[in-house]
């Protein structure tokens, strides 16, 4: 009995992993291949019906993207070093966030908001996360 439930749940596991991962249709490859070129070792995924997420490395901090069926860019998300944010950005965390430390900063690119930089941050116990546009402005 406990093989066959066990048998069950993998394989619920592998159709589920299946159905939101594979090849997504060609204009979503185009447009990711136009906006990234030379790219490789990606990894799809099927977010929804209408949207598609790829995530991949790109000098050697993470990164993701997401396109609509249609191949249309909505927003892309890099993991970003503190050693390589903009001077404007570094000084804006520092300044917003004294006596905090930095957990974590993100390069996130969207159509609608152009670049914008999210950087997790940690006191003691608490975590929060601060926004600031490319000119060090903090977003509200």
């Amino acid at each position: 009995m406990k093989t066959q439930r066990m048998i069950l749940i993998l394989s619920m596991i592998l159709i589920a992993m299946s159905a939101f991962s594979g090849k997504p249709p060609a204009p979503v490859k185009k447009a990711f291949e136009q906006k990234f070129p030379g790219l490789s070792n990606v990894r799809w995924v099927k977010a929804s019906a209408a949207l598609w997420e790829v995530h991949f490395d790109v000098n050697g901090s993470d990164g993701f993207a997401d396109f609509t069926v249609e191949g249309v860019w909505l927003e892309t998300e890099i993991q970003t070093k503190e050693s390589e944010l903009p001077l404007a950005i570094e000084n804006a965390i520092k300044t917003q966030c004294a006596g905090w430390i930095m957990v974590e900063v993100n390069k996130i690119e969207t159509n609608q908001h152009g670049i914008v930089y999210v950087a997790d941050v940690k006191k003691g116990m608490k975590n929060k996360a601060v926004a600031f546009k490319e000119d060090g402005t903090p977003l509200t």
